[in-house]
Formats: C-alpha cells, sequence, structure tokens
C-alpha cells in the first residue's frame, strides 16, 4: 500500500503534535514557518511514498548497480527496466547523483546517489563532505529535473558504517542550507521544491532526525499554524489517540456505521479518556495482529490482572511523547530471554533477563519492525494506559483482539532459578 504524499507530516504539524519537541540548546539556524512547512519527516519503506512529479533517493554503490539494502529494494520495486538504464550511466563517483525513471515505482525519477564506505572516507576525513556532496548533488537534479519533491534516506548508514547521528546532521544541515539559499539570494535553487522528506527505516535513525531535526530546523512558535495545511494528516505515530487532532479526522458517520456493524460486542462502547478510547494503529510491529486498523482500548483498570498474551498502549520509555502497541510477554518475576529486533540487540540477545517489581516485559509480534523490550529491557507498569480489546475497523478485520503467546512461552524460563537459566 503506497502512502500518499499528502500524508506525509510536515515538521510544523509534527511540532504542533509534540511528536519533534523544540531542543534546549541554542538553535544552528533561525527558525521559518515557511522552510518547516516544505521538510517532512517519516518512517517508511521509501519504495512505498508516492511523489507524482517527485524522485526518491537510491543509496547505492559506484557501480550504480543492485547493491542490495535500500537499493535492492528499490529495484525490486521498480523491476527490470532500472536495471537495464542503470547499466547505461557508466556508474558514478562516490559523492555523487545521477537520476533515472522510476518505472513501476510510484514517482517520477529515481535519483542514485553514492555515499561514502565511512571506515575508508575517514582516513582522509573526507567523510563528511562527500556525504554532504550526495545529498547536495541529489538536491540539484531534482531542481533540475523540474521535480517539487525528493525524498531522501539516510545515506550510508547501513553496510557502509555510517554512524546514525553523525551522518543525520550531515543531512539536515545540507537540506537546510539548500533551502536557505533560496531565501537568501531569491534564486532558482530551491524554489521548485514543495517538499523534502526525510524518510527513515531502522529506528536508530528516525530516533536521531528526531533528536536533530529541532537543532536546524527549530519550531517558529506563533508563526508556526499548523493549520494552514489543509492537505496534512497526522503524523505517522505508533498510535494516534481519540484525543488528538487524528481522532477528530475519523469521520462521524462511518465510525457510526463501524459501531453499528459490531453486533456481536459484548461490551457498552462508551468512548472516553478516562473509560474506553479510540485508537488507529500504525507501523508494523503488530502485524499481523493489528495493521492500520483503529481499535478499541480499556483506559480504566488498565494496570489490573495483566495477562501474557495481552496487547497494550503504553507510553515509551525511551520517548514519552510517543505511545506504542505492544503485547505483554513477561510478568513480574518472569526470566526472559532476549532476541534480536529490527536487526539489532544492543549486544543483548541470548542473555536472560528477570522481569522486576512493578513491571512487564512487552514485545511486538512482528520481531523485525519493533522497538521493545528486547531493546530497553522492561518497563514500568506505571506507563501502561489502556489494554487493547478490539478492532472495530476495518469491518473484514473487526473483533476482539486475541491474547496470545505469538511462541515466544519458549523465552520464558522458570522462575525458582532466579536470574540465572538453563539455555
Amino acid at each position: 500500500m503506497s502512502i500518499p504524499q499528502s500524508e506525509i507530516p510536515r515538521l510544523s504539524l509534527l511540532y504542533h503534535a509534540k511528536r519533534l519537541i523544540p531542543s534546549s540548546k541554542a538553535p544552528q539556524r533561525t527558525p521559518s514557518a515557511t522552510i518547516n512547512t516544505r521538510v517532512g519527516l517519516i518512517r517508511s519503506e521509501i519504495t512505498k511514498l508516492s511523489l507524482p512529479n517527485g524522485a526518491i533517493v537510491n543509496a547505492t554503490n559506484t557501480s550504480l548497480l543492485n547493491a542490495g539494502g535500500i537499493c535492492g529494494a528499490i529495484h525490486n520495486a521498480a523491476g527490470r527496466g532500472l536495471l537495464a538504464e542503470c547499466l547505461t550511466l557508466g556508474g558514478c563517483e562516490t559523492g555523487n547523483a545521477k537520476i533515472t525513471g522510476a518505472y513501476e515505482l510510484a514517482c517520477r525519477n529515481v535519483i542514485h546517489a553514492v555515499g561514502p564506505v565511512y571506515w575508508r572516507a575517514r582516513r582522509t576525513n573526507e567523510h563528511a563532505s562527500l556525504l554532504a556532496s550526495c545529498y547536495l548533488a541529489s538536491l540539484r537534479l531534482a531542481v533540475a529535473n523540474g521535480l517539487d519533491t525528493i525524498a531522501l534516506p539516510a545515506i550510508s548508514t547501513g553496510v557502509f558504517g555510517y554512524p546514525s547521528y553523525e551522518a543525520a546532521e550531515v543531512a539536515i544541515s545540507t537540506v537546510r542550507d539548500f533551502l536557505d539559499r533560496e531565501e537568501q539570494e531569491g534564486g532558482a535553487e530551491g524554489r521548485r521544491l514543495r517538499l523534502v522528506v526525510f524518510c527513515t527505516f531502522e529506528s536508530k535513525d528516525e530516533i536521531a532526525y528526531i533528536e536533530l531535526l529541532p537543532n536546524y530546523f527549530p519550531p517558529a512558535g506563533d508563526k508556526e499554524d499548523s493549520t494552514k495545511q489543509p492537505e496534512q494528516k497526522a503524523p505517522q505515530e505508533i498510535v494516534t489517540g481519540s484525543s488528538s487532532s487524528a481522532a477528530a479526522a475519523l469521520h462521524t458517520s462511518t465510525l457510526a456505521c463501524t459501531l453499528l456493524a459490531l453486533k456481536s460486542l459484548p461490551i457498552l462502547i462508551f468512548v472516553t479518556n478516562h473509560v474506553y478510547s479510540l485508537h488507529r494503529i500504525h507501523g508494523r510491529s503488530m502485524s499481523p495482529t493489528l495493521s492500520r486498523d483503529v481499535i478499541l482500548a480499556q483506559r480504566h483498570n488498565a494496570t489490573e490482572n495483566l495477562r501474557r498474551g495481552q496487547v497494550v498502549l503504553y507510553r515509551s520509555p525511551v520517548d514519552p511523547e510517543r505511545v506504542a502497541v505492544k503485547r505483554v510477554v513477561g510478568l513480574e518475576g518472569d526470566v526472559v530471554v532476549v532476541r534480536p529486533v529490527g536487526g539489532e540487540g544492543r549486544g543483548r540477545v541470548g542473555e536472560a533477563v528477570k522481569v522486576g517489581a512493578g513491571k512487564v516485559w512487552v514485545e511486538g509480534d512482528e520481531g523485525f519492525w519493533s522497538v521493545d523490550s528486547n531493546v530497553y529491557g522492561p518497563i514500568p507498569k506505571a506507563l501502561i494506559e489502556a489494554k487493547v480489546t478490539h478492532v472495530v475497523w476495518p469491518p473484514s478485520r473487526a473483533g476482539r483482539v486475541k491474547e496470545d503467546s505469538m511462541g515466544r512461552v519458549g523465552a520464558l524460563k522458570c522462575r525458582a532459578r532466579g536470574d540465572r537459566t538453563i539455555p
């Protein structure tokens, strides 16, 4: 399923929704309400973005051929025509970019940018300049080819080994300087780019962008009015709740029809911020149980009688502004074996962790896409805000959310053995 350009959240909306928090440090650049409406941030597969007059950037190698990772994903989604055209380009040097058609992708062009291999470029202290150069080359190619939108991935942060935080700062500062040049000089550079999207795929990159964007794109205060963007929808949070502006977007008649269709619901639905609430789920960490569904959550007595297998909403311990949805795997006293998630495990994979007093162990059903207790450990029960009870939309998936171990029973070890476990 593609993501329309109108659903990509702009920085102005992310500030309004408190998804981006102003930095406590002095910003590196001057606040600009105009620029903040022209820059977006989303965590998604870049191939899913629908940009009718835009380009996605492919982080590739000097051969411009299928290099695995994001490059492999783009080639697979675009079809054989993309590879055939790349073969005619004669490669590309590090720090530069070339443009091709998009073929079967939902955009107009693909810009192929060659970022530096970190350890190699750092020997000559060229890593930052080469990375900035390939971002700048991509932006200039977009303008030169009459495009108004460009989606930029976290170039070189995969197999090329560039640290996410350092790479994000280079990308963000380069884009800000590029857009500032338009305003300062009144020239054409940047004028045709209505939207520049930072598109992250891994959690480590998303975290870096969320932390660094306020330094280079600070909020513009009262001048920044997200209501001036009628085409914008709610930002791509893990969960958006009924108390937020996103819930207002659920059309009353649609919601009424949905609830009437659920004749089998064994409860009287009373939606408030204190009893029950409706939320829309984003992301893939709870697939196939929950996937872009609208769910009903029980807010009262949310932490009482918790059971393994229940799905809960909780405040992320690493990002309190974010509400996450995960499944309870371990309760107080349980010993859980850490598994890798999203390709990372912080060096703790296989370690046995005892769930402490007043805490629970939570995990996503789809481990590859989930940032959960396998990354940040057991969470305090006090962070839990609600228990997910039903899917209410779409009608084809409506019904009670099952309590399920999702195959993780084997991760629990006997309590009597304490912190020591036998593999």
